[in-house]
């Protein structure tokens, strides 16, 4: 065993070494072949730069090379003519002398015979039939007419022997060959060639000199020989002229006159005139050259309608010298017979162009159709096909192959729809028929060969019969429909084409109204007899059609079925009602609103709604159901309900089959309500004489009824009905059930009070606990009451007061005090006593007197006064010579000197004020302080205009007020408040509204300078600022991170400093799409056909929304001009995915994207790529035959699309197709994609594949099929194209049949369409040679369309056939949203919605209106709102405030709805005012200010709290511009600094956090009046001794009303000025007498 292992070993090291030295001489082979092929290539290349310089020399060379040959030939022929016996001789010469539809290609027939000795050569046919055995030289030359490619073979027994050719390059080159052959009795020799459209003709003169035998064929077609033997001299008759040799005229040595590439201009009378020594001899003859007749407008293959007329062209291009005959012959087969057509009642032959007409077509008409036409400037003709119906026979056109060998029986060829062999011989016009002799062959008077054998012509397939139409009881939504098959037009069936269409039927009237036939299945097997038609409407009725197709195209549909049309059975509706929501009436009920399903889905008609709920959080708790009556109700009040529960509800429409489906669940809470249970155990006990502490058991949650806002503890006095303290308690959110309790401060002391606490939620108020009472604890009294004297004597006085007004315990008794310099002297009194007479004073003696009210706490406030004993007190003076100074923001000194005390102290100074320029005095500010000379008044207003006096108080009374300070203005200070409510709402996903109300004049403290707004995002520590000017009231702030929650705040500045901040309010940008791809992208291949990719999140900051799923990008990197393909994955946890069909052994580049409501985001970046593995190759490509013969061919392709890995090798192998077997199978390198294949049979078909290897194996093969022969050209063009009912919105279907394939054969065809008024465009896809059909896709809906078709063989592309009728393709869904869309707030529950028409191109169909849908963003479903297409906005009104509403807006035509707009997010309760303020007034304050005064706009057109007002106003007049809007939040406003007695027009608007309202109606005010300016342009005349006049004019600036003018005049005597005045005067002018001299 060890020893076998080691041998298998040492053998498989040597079969190792063998492989690698194979390999080794294998590579070294294939550089050396490669070296020789680029030394190939070189001498290829250095050969061809020869052949260019060696070519013009050809040229010059070629004219005296024929004619040398012509001169040989004559040679041999004189030494045969003395030496062969004459009856054994054979020889012809023959020419053409006009154009022949046989030089187009194929044989060619010179149909001029100049000589035929032996009767060899057939004139009809152009074949030289050997009549005996021997040697033969044949010769043919000939000229081509324009620039083109000309080649000619000479033929013996259908192979060829030599070909002349002439090059393209210029015009009239001559192609000449010459060649021997040894040739046995019975063998054929022919000229043949690809294509002489343009010859020119030969002329014949002294053609009894034209001498041949049996080496001789000569074919002149180019060339005028007119020959004497010695010297000559030509002229023309014109002159005569010399004929000069020349160019391309050239006097022969031999004399004969050589014209080459005539021209109509050679026409003319031609003399020679011959001399030797013994004389002259002179011979004529005439030349007559005319342009060539040629059909360049030939018939094509036609077809036509039965009944319609057609229209055979055949235009001509002629010399306009010659007249041209045209003849028209009709070939058909059943019977076989040829007929001329001439002028008929259905027939008319143009003489104008030749066009043939045929009107009611029908089967008669079919045929092969030839146009002769017949000229002095030559002939030609051509042929083509013509169909009723549609065109061509199964067997489509074919070119003969001639030969009459009586063996010839088959050839293959290749049909216009299926690949298919018929054993037959080819005609000249192209049909076929099956195996025949050639005596079963008959000819018509042109040659043509027609069989008597052919297949049947087929036709449109006959339109089948629907049989029964019934119901599916296995599914509701789906009919049986059961058909038997028509004729099918003698050509198989292909497919059925099945279609429905749904009808309104009306049983009395019938079909009223009809949809278009929408097409189930364009693919149905031939076959089938029935088929299941499903997803039908309920309770709709339908119709049936079905079609069959054939190779010719589509026939007839059936007619429509059943009749009456069938009604599909009602069933339950399919889907739920659209935009369902409830919203809470009450705390014990909800309302319920809906809109109806969609009309499609209601499978019947609705009777009404089924409405179930039930608790939420109860998964246990079973629904309960009500029922609506009432299908044209949507809305419903449930009642009864538990007070602030939430709720789970869906609804579901019915109808007489049963509920439908049910909608999403919405869950919805009823009101809150009032707690129905006071707090327990409630406690109270005073803390000390202002304070008492309460506590108390929450409230059972149970019996809160909502969410509990607190607590509110209530006190008053005991016997009293209001209550006195009031606070509110939160919840203590640590210990929610837990003991409460608070602290009531400044309580009166030593009072008794009864104290309740209650509940309170945002319904109202619970019911209060029990009273408990509490008395706070005793302390000092105040000050006692009404302090003054009376019965003041020299020694006694009395004192009178009141009990303190607080005594705050139990007053126990009063403390009398009078001192008398620092002697104090004191009596206690009871606690009734309120007067108390003081004795023994001292006479006029100054005292001061002193009392208080004692409690068991201790004595009170003092109560103090000074008097003078025998003088009684009076009112004081006040204070004088008031002046201030450290004036301060809020404070102010004000010194003074006292006035008179009125003989007591005074008890305090009390300090009133102007304010801000009021006229009015109030109080601001009092003190104690007797002796003071200055006081510091507190708590001034900053920045405000101050004057202020002082009243002095005494026992007696107040003083009168002193005279007042001057007028100040205290300083600026930093403004009291931040604006005010501040209010944020988002505008879009990277911005945010910010509003506030303007800050008051009065708070600004001084001189305003704007806001400042503060913000950051949630995410962040860092304050970001914004300063905005005075002016404005709201502000977007862009540039924001989208759906990212900011904060942010606001604060007032003026030149001083900045108010405190504003409370932190928040918002949360707008969702959008997210910003970037998701991270940690990664790859991974797992075969040759997929490849599994996983990802992580998208970072948080650029999420900008819920992402809502994921979106695989992924291409192959060798196709990076098209889109990638998309693989959508629906959720945001699933972050893998497995891609599968994918090519192998290909580089992909993939990238992820996540998407949110919005849109999708950015791609991850970079790309990943990956490549999947490999496999076996698929097979090569675009396999053609460049070169075939009658025995060899070249194949060439090109490497696989799908290579699937590296490429090893190639093998190629064929077969003849009337056999099985394969007779090579080569295996060639990679690197050669050509292979040669020789000892083929002649007109055969092979049928070729070629596989490709890689290192995993042997691929697929391709394979294509060739017919050896030398007669290939470009194939016919295919029939004019059918449109098939396969007619969709995005696709058409055609039908065609292929023409001659020109022995290619065809490989493919190519498809272009255009659009109306539009270019042609290129189908991508080429249909293979095999198809007729083609669904051309990618079509524009609603968009008219032609196509064309061109067959595609190796040698060529055919000419487009004639383009197809217009078909327009049928509608579909919009696909382009609404434009622009706008969303503003109308009123705190309505929204005006305005958008733009979808782009035209993408309307699909004509739009029939828009849908709008809107939702509250907590909702599953839409609401929907319907308009017409003119309209472009609309109102949403009674929407649900306080509410974030999602807004889209979709088209619509009759197939469906488009593509929504992008979602429009905006807050339903923020409206700006819908109507201006009320009341405005306009007075005038003083010469330059006005007030302006209002009320504010009605409540209900309020949408919320006001903000403030916006007043702007102008001079009025012409081209005066309004004011900057100046911002008030008050309902008045002073105008300053107008023009004196001037008019003005002021406008006011309310406005609030959502923005402006409207202007008021112009108001109009007026200035008052003020003293005049000068008057103007002071004149003096008339000027006398002691008078003059004067005249002036009124003043530019009157101020007001003028009532006069007051002249006035000044005289100066010596160093004396004196002034006169005058009376004054209305006028301009005034008379001044009595002046001095």
């Amino acid at each position: 065993m060890a020893e076998m292992l080691h041998q298998f070993n040492v053998s498989m090291e040597d079969t190792k070494q063998g492989i690698v030295e194979g390999q080794r001489n294998l590579s070294a082979t294939l550089s050396e072949l490669e070296a020789r092929h680029w030394q190939a290539f070189d001498d290829i290349r250095n050969t061809t730069v020869a052949f260019q310089a060696d070519l013009d020399q050809y040229k010059t060379d070629s004219m005296k090379l024929s004619v040398s040959v012509s001169a040989l030939e004559r040679f041999r022929v004189n030494q045969t003519n003395t030496q062969s016996d004459p009856n054994q001789e054979v020889a012809f010469t023959a020419a053409v002398t006009s154009p022949s539809p046989t030089w187009n290609s194929g044989t060619l027939i010179f149909d001029v015979v100049i000589t035929n000795v032996g009767n060899g050569y057939n004139l009809n046919t152009g074949v030289f039939t050997t009549p005996k055995e021997g040697t033969y030289v044949f010769y043919v030359s000939a000229l081509e007419y324009i620039t083109q490619y000309l080649k000619i073979d000479i033929v013996l027994n259908s192979v060829s022997k030599v070909r002349a050719v002439s090059d393209s390059s210029a015009s009239y080159q001559t192609a000449t060959n010459m060649v021997v052959l040894n040739l046995q009795k019975g063998d054929r020799v022919w000229c043949r060639s690809d294509d002489i459209r343009n010859t020119t003709r030969t002329l014949k003169a002294d053609i009894d000199q034209f001498q041949t035998d049996q080496w001789r064929l000569s074919a002149s077609v180019s060339s005028l020989e007119l020959f004497r033997n010695n010297q000559t001299k030509c002229v023309t008759s014109n002159g005569p002229v010399d004929v000069v040799s020349e160019g391309r005229i050239q006097i022969l040595d031999n004399g004969q006159l050589l014209i080459t590439t005539t021209v109509s201009t050679d026409s003319g009378h031609y003399m020679c005139n011959a001399s030797n020594s013994r004389g002259s001899q002179t011979a004529e003859a005439f030349l007559e050259v005319y342009v060539r007749t040629i059909i360049t407008q030939p018939l094509s293959n036609t077809s036509v309608i039965k009944g319609s007329s057609a229209a055979l062209q055949c235009g001509v291009s002629k010399d306009p010298n010659v007249k041209v005959s045209w003849h028209w012959f009709l070939t058909q087969s059943d019977p076989p017979s040829t007929m001329e057509v001439t002028n008929s009642a259905r027939h008319t032959v143009s003489s104008i162009d030749g066009a043939l007409t045929i009107t009611g077509v029908y089967n008669v008409d079919i045929g092969w159709y030839r146009c002769q036409v017949i000229s002095k400037g030559g002939n030609d003709s051509r042929s083509a096909f013509f169909q009723v119906t549609v065109p061509q026979s199964v067997c489509g056109e074919g070119m003969a192959v001639q030969d009459t060998s009586p063996s010839v029986e088959a050839a293959v060829r290749r049909t216009s729809n299926i690949e298919e062999s018929h054993v037959g011989d080819f005609n000249n016009d192209g049909s076929v028929s099956e195996v025949v002799n050639l005596s079963d062959i008959i000819q018509d008077q042109s040659g043509l060969q027609i069989p008597l054998q052919i297949v049947k012509e087929a036709e449109l397939p006959h339109k089948p019969v629907v049989t029964s139409v019934l119901h599916n009881p296995s599914d509701l939504r789906s009919i049986n429909v059961s058909w038997s098959p028509g004729f099918d037009g003698n050509s198989p069936i292909q497919r059925l084409i099945l279609q429905y269409r749904e009808v309104d039927y009306i049983p009395d009237k019938g079909i009223v109204d009809r949809d278009p036939w929408n097409v189930f299945n364009s693919n149905v097997p031939p076959s089938a007899m029935s088929m299941i038609v499903n997803e039908l409407r309920p309770t709709r009725y339908f119709q049936v059609i079905i079609s069959a197709v054939n190779s010719v195209g589509e026939g007839t549909p059936s007619d429509p079925k059943p009749v009456p049309p069938i009604r599909m059975p009602e069933q339950a509706p399919s889907s739920p009602p659209k935009g369902f929501y409830g919203t809470p009436r009450s705390n014990s009920s909800i309302m319920l609103l809906w809109q109806a399903p969609s009309e499609d889905t209601w499978n019947g008609d609705l009777r009404g709604y089924m409405i179930r709920y039930k608790l939420t959080n109860y998964p246990d708790s079973t629904y309960q159901t009500v029922n609506t009556m009432n299908p044209l109700v949507t809305t419903y009040e449930l009642t009864n309900l538990i007070i602030f529960q939430s709720y789970e509800f869906q609804i579901a429409a019915y109808n007489n089959e049963g509920v439908g489906v049910f909608s999403n669940t919405i869950e919805e809470r009823t009101m809150e309500g009032q707690p129905t249970r006071p707090p327990k155990n409630v406690q109270v006990a005073p803390q000390n004489s202002t304070v008492i502490r309460v506590s108390w058991q929450p409230v059972d949650p149970a019996y809160i009824n909502g969410v509990a806002l607190g607590y509110k503890v209530k006190a008053r006095r005991q016997g009293q009905s209001s209550y006195e303290r009031e606070l509110s308690v939160p919840p203590d959110p640590n210990n929610p059930i837990g003991e409460q309790s608070v602290n009531m401060y400044d309580m009166k002391k030593y009072t008794s009070y009864s104290v309740e606490v209650l509940c309170y939620t945002g319904a109202g108020d619970g019911p209060s606990s029990l009273p408990v009472s509490v008395r706070t604890d005793e302390d000092v009294p105040g000050k006692v009451s009404s302090l003054h004297f009376e019965d003041i004597m020299n020694t006694s006085l009395k004192v009178v007061w009141s009990r303190p007004t607080e005594v705050n315990g139990i007053l126990q008794g009063y403390t009398l005090q009078w001192e008398q310099k620092n002697k104090k002297k004191e009596v206690n009194l009871n606690d009734g006593a309120t007067s108390y007479t003081i004795r023994d004073l001292m006479p006029t003696t100054n005292y001061t007197i002193y009392l208080f009210a004692r409690t068991a706490i201790g004595p009170g406030a003092v109560s103090s006064a000074a008097i003078e004993s025998g003088v009684p007190p009076e009112l004081p003076k006040p204070p004088e010579q008031l002046g201030v100074s450290d004036v301060q923001a809020r404070s102010v000194v004000i010194q003074f000197f006292p006035g008179f005390d009125g003989k007591t102290s005074i008890t305090n100074w009390v300090v009133e004020a102007q304010v801000g320029g009021s006229e009015n005095w109030q109080e601001i500010y009092k003190v104690s302080a007797p002796d003071a000379t200055s006081i510091t008044v507190y708590n001034l207003t900053p920045f405000t205009q101050y004057k202020m006096r002082i009243i002095a108080v005494n026992i007696v009374g107040p003083s009168i007020p002193s005279e007042p300070t001057r007028q100040f203005q205290t300083s600026q200070d930093s403004p009291n408040f931040p604006p005010g409510e501040v209010t944020l709402r988002a505008v879009n996903s990277t911005a945010l509204r910010i509003s506030w109300a303007p800050l008051s004049s009065q708070n600004w403290n001084g001189q305003p300078k704007g806001y400042r707004i503060m913000y950051r995002h949630e995410n962040s520590y860092v304050w970001k600022s914004v300063s905005l000017t005075l002016d404005r009231d709201f502000f977007i702030l862009s540039g924001l991170q989208e759906w990212m929650v900011y904060e942010v705040k606001m604060q007032s500045y003026n030149d001083v400093g900045n108010s405190a901040f504003s409370p932190e309010q928040q918002e949360r940008t707008r969702d959008a799409r997210p910003s970037a791809g998701p991270e940690s992208v990664d790859c991974r291949t797992n075969s040759s056909t997929s490849i599994r990719c996983t990802w992580g999140d998208v970072p948080d900051l650029d999420q900008n929304g819920i992402i809502l799923g994921y979106k695989v990008h992924y291409q192959d990197q060798s196709s990076s001009g098209l889109e990638p393909a998309v693989l959508t994955l629906v959720g945001n946890e699933t972050k893998s995915v497995l891609i599968g069909e994918l090519r192998k052994y290909v580089s992909y580049e993939i990238q992820v994207l996540a998407y949110t409501r919005m849109g999708d985001g950015e791609l991850s970046e970079p790309p990943v790529e990956q490549k999947t593995l490999d496999d076996i190759p698929g097979p090569p490509v675009r396999l053609w035959f460049p070169d075939v013969n009658s025995n060899t061919v070249k194949i060439m392709w090109s490497s696989p699309l799908e290579p699937n890995g590296i490429i090893t090798g190639y093998m190629v192998s064929y077969r003849r197709d009337d056999t099985s077997f394969v007779y090579n199978s080569s295996v060639i390198v990679a690197s050669q994609l050509e292979y040669h294949f020789s000892s083929l049979e002649n007109n055969k078909y092979y049928s070729f594949s070629v596989r490709a290897k890689t290192r995993r194996g042997w691929g697929v093969g391709a394979k294509a099929k060739v017919y050896t022969t030398v007669n290939r050209r470009v194939p016919d063009n295919p029939t004019k194209p059918t449109i098939m009912s396969d007619r969709r919105a995005r696709s058409i279907t055609i039908s065609w049949l292929s023409g001659f394939d020109g022995y290619g054969p065809l490989r493919n065809y190519t498809i272009q369409y255009k659009k109306k008024g539009a270019a042609w465009t290129y189908v991508p896809d080429s249909p293979l040679a095999n198809v007729s059909t083609f669904n051309v896709t990618n079509l524009h809906p609603n968009t008219v369309y032609t196509f064309r078709v061109a067959a595609n063989n190796d040698v060529g592309s055919s000419n487009f056939s004639a383009a197809s009728d217009e078909a327009t393709t049928l509608q579909d869904k919009p696909e382009g949203a609404p434009q622009n869309v706008v969303v503003v707030p109308l009123t705190q529950d309505s929204l005006n919605v305005s958008w733009q028409h979808p782009p035209p191109s993408t309307w699909n169909g004509n739009i029939l209106g828009y849908i709008i849908q809107y939702r509250q963003q907590s909702m599953s479903s839409f609401q929907d709102k319907t308009v017409t297409y003119r309209t472009t906005s609309t109102v949403l009104d009674n929407l649900v405030k306080f509410t974030t509403y999602d807004i889209r807006i979709m088209a619509f035509n009759s197939v469906g709805d488009g593509p929504h707009s992008t979602p429009h997010s905006i807050y339903v309760g923020d409206a700006a005012p819908s109507a201006p303020p009320v009341g405005v007034r306009v007075t005038p304050k003083n010469t330059t200010a006005l007030n302006v005064n209002w009320y504010p706009p009605p409540v209900d057109t309020q949408n919320g709290k006001m903000s403030g007002y916006k007043v702007i106003y102008w001079k009025t007049g012409l081209g005066s511009k309004p004011s900057t809007p100046t911002v008030v939040p008050e309902t008045e406003m002073v105008i300053y600094n107008l023009e004196n007695y001037s008019n003005y027009t002021v406008q006011v608007l309310a406005y609030n956090t959502a923005g402006d309202g409207p202007y008021s109606q112009q108001v109009f005010g007026r200035t008052e009046q003020w003293k005049p300016g000068k008057p103007r342009s002071l004149d003096f005349f008339n000027i006398t001794m002691t008078s003059l006049n004067v005249t002036w004019e009124p003043p530019s600036n009157p101020n007001g009303i003028i009532k006069f003018y007051g002249p006035y005049s000044q005289q100066v005597f010596g160093r004396t000025e004196q002034w006169s005045m005058y009376h004054p005067v209305q006028t301009f002018d005034f008379v001044i007498v009595n002046l001095h001299v």
